[in-house]
């Protein structure tokens, strides 16, 4: 198996410490966008470039801040038809007067070559439903949204929501499919592979509510139009239930990395991984 060929290296800090923040890898540069902190819960957007060597370097604080700031969103990147690129920050969660709120809006924001950010708008059609921790892929033109957590305890999703993605870097009316996740479920990680007939989303672990963390894999076909279609549980559970965690992908490896466990420090540090293979 692979093994890690170095220790870990501190590579710079973030322009302010905070968690449930959005990050997204794109076009050799990491867009930083959001989260909750000491101050409260954030609205900027930040930029660092990658280096060969896998380091990255200083932050750039970009003066495009979102219209809504929020923590646990999800960000998502996407290359239009016309070459033009754009973030897509979906859902998450704000303080609103005394409320607590899930917000059901979606905002976009231009980048341009040189990686820098344009500004943010609100984007005309919302999420059914509003909610925090989703989970969200890109598709070709497709933006799919699963799962969350919603105003009330018991608000946890597993509606699987797709919307094709305009010109302007909006999506556009939203549908939602008929066969939701087996399990309703924020906090989780999703990948997106590649199949013969498809792709398939996977959706790993996360919390259930009431404490219910989960170590499974949730599986869901897509058409080659975008379209949900069967769903179901993949056999290959990983070690230790958890939410809030990361997954990346490399070639056909998936990676588990970190999260929240019940009890115990109550936090985790390991990083495992898995091939995924396709009959």
């Amino acid at each position: 198996g692979a093994v890690l060929s170095t220790g870990w290296r501190t590579v710079g800090h973030m322009p302010s410490a905070r968690s449930g923040h959005g990050l997204v890898a794109f076009d050799g540069r990491v867009y930083l966008v959001g989260g909750y902190s000491g101050a409260g819960t954030l609205g900027d957007t930040d930029v660092a470039t990658l280096g060969i060597d896998g380091a990255l370097e200083r932050w750039v604080p970009s003066p495009s801040r979102l219209n809504i700031p929020r923590s646990n969103l999800a960000l998502q990147a996407w290359k239009a038809p016309s070459g033009q690129a754009y973030l897509l920050a979906i859902g998450g969660v704000n303080q609103v007067g005394s409320d607590t709120v899930h917000f059901d809006e979606v905002e976009t924001a231009p980048v341009s070559a040189d990686g820098a950010v344009g500004p943010w708008r609100v984007c005309p059609f919302h999420l059914k439903g509003g909610r925090s921790a989703p989970g969200a892929a890109v598709l070709g033109g497709t933006l799919i949204v699963m799962g969350g957590w919603g105003d009330l305890l018991e608000d946890v999703f597993g509606d699987v929501q797709v919307s094709p993605l305009q010109e302007d870097g909006c999506p556009g009316p939203w549908t939602t499919s008929p066969r939701p996740l087996p399990l309703p479920v924020y906090g989780h990680s999703v990948a997106l592979l590649r199949t013969a007939s498809g792709s398939k989303a996977f959706v790993l672990g996360g919390n259930a509510g009431e404490g219910n963390y989960l170590n499974t894999v949730q599986a869901v076909s897509i058409a080659s139009d975008g379209l949900p279609g069967r769903v179901g549980f993949d056999s290959h559970i990983f070690a230790v239930p958890r939410w809030g965690h990361a997954t990346v992908r490399y070639n056909d490896y998936l990676y588990v990395i970190g999260g929240a466990r019940r009890g115990g420090s109550g936090f985790l540090a390991d990083v495992q991984f898995t091939r995924a293979t396709f009959p």
